[in-house]
C-alpha cells in the first residue's frame, strides 16, 4: 500500500518536498498554502490548514515560514491521528515553543522529524 502524506506550505521548499516525496513513491493527498494556488492539479488544495488535519495520512511535512510552525504543529499533534511530522529547521522561534513540541510529541506518541539539511529537489 502507497503511504500518503500531506504538505503545509508550498512555496520552494513545499515543492521541493512534494518532489522527494513523489521520487520516493510517497502520495500526497493534501497540500496547505496561503498564498499560492495550483491549477490543473488533482491534489486537493487548501488555504486553511485545519482542513487537513482531518485527511488520512501517514506523514506531515510542515515547510511553512517558522512564525506560523508551532500552531500548525501543536494541532496536528493534538488533533489528527498522523503520527509522524517532518518539520523544516528551526522547529519554532523560541525555546519555548520547542519545548511544548516536544513535550507534546511525547504526550501524544508522535514522532517529530526535523531536517537539518539541505532539501534538493531531485535530478
Amino acid at each position: 500500500m502507497m503511504k500518503k502524506a500531506i504538505i503545509f506550505g508550498y512555496g520552494g521548499m513545499g515543492q521541493r518536498y512534494h518532489l522527494a516525496l513523489k521520487k520516493n513513491k510517497i502520495n500526497v493527498v493534501g497540500i496547505c498554502d496561503k498564498k499560492l494556488t495550483i491549477k490543473k492539479n488533482t491534489i486537493p488544495f487548501y488555504k486553511n490548514y485545519k482542513t487537513l488535519l482531518n485527511i488520512k495520512a501517514d506523514l506531515a511535512c510542515v515547510v511553512t515560514n517558522t512564525a506560523s510552525r508551532f500552531e500548525i504543529i501543536k494541532n496536528l499533534i493534538t488533533n489528527s491521528k498522523i503520527k509522524k511530522i517532518i518539520i523544516e529547521k528551526p522547529i519554532a522561534v523560541s525555546m519555548k515553543e520547542a519545548q511544548t513540541i516536544l513535550d507534546l510529541s511525547i504526550k501524544y506518541k508522535k514522532r517529530i522529524l526535523v531536517n537539518t539539511q539541505r532539501t534538493y529537489a531531485p535530478n
